[in-house]
């Protein structure tokens, strides 16, 4: 693997990484299709595939750098993990870097990587950007004064925009929702 095999995350290949995405799940939302593909331009995601392991890149912040998500083999099994784990850090080292940096590793992956690099690998956690955490059946109807907040914005958003509807992100919308977005 090398650098210049990592490619832009499109819609075409969103049912591709949705694959690895579902195999590999390590409770870090941050490594959802939803949430790669909704982010790709402001972070600069770019993905590769090799040897079924899944690779993610963001390369948008200028201070750290070229950072990686945990890899994400297509057979889930950590061992795999560890070969992706292996895999980054040879192309960091031909590379010239020293250093491999990630983000979206959980608690229960660090003691694997730091058995076998130690600091040679660091991990990046930006708490700004840290998500909050919902019931989703909470958030459903908001019921509660624990949710009086979010009640009164989806209620001002209906008085706004009362012939609002929910649509389909298509090729031809993708534009328009990434405006809405701004």
């Amino acid at each position: 693997m090398r650098a210049e095999d990592f490619q832009v995350l499109t819609l075409d290949s969103i049912d591709t990484v949705r694959k690895y995405v579902n195999s590999y799940v390590n409770g870090c939302c941050d490594n959802t299709v939803g949430c790669l593909f909704g982010w790709r331009e402001f972070y600069g995601v770019y993905y590769c595939i090799s040897e079924d392991i899944l690779f993610i890149r963001y390369s948008n912040d200028e201070e750290i750098g070229v950072i990686y998500a945990s890899p994400m083999p297509l057979s889930g099994r950590p061992e795999d993990f560890l070969k992706g784990i292996d895999m980054l850090m040879d192309m960091t080292v031909s590379s010239g870097e020293n250093k491999l940096m990630l983000v979206t590793v959980t608690s229960p992956e660090i003691p694997y990587i730091c058995e076998k690099y130690g600091s040679r690998v660091s991990y990046y956690a930006d708490e700004d950007a840290y998500d909050y955490v919902y019931n989703s059946g909470d958030l459903a109807f908001f019921k509660g004064k624990k949710y009086h907040g979010e009640r009164n914005h989806v209620n001002k958003f209906k008085s706004l925009y009362p012939d609002y509807t929910f649509v389909k992100i298509t090729d031809e919308r993708i534009k328009q929702a990434y405006d809405f977005c701004l």
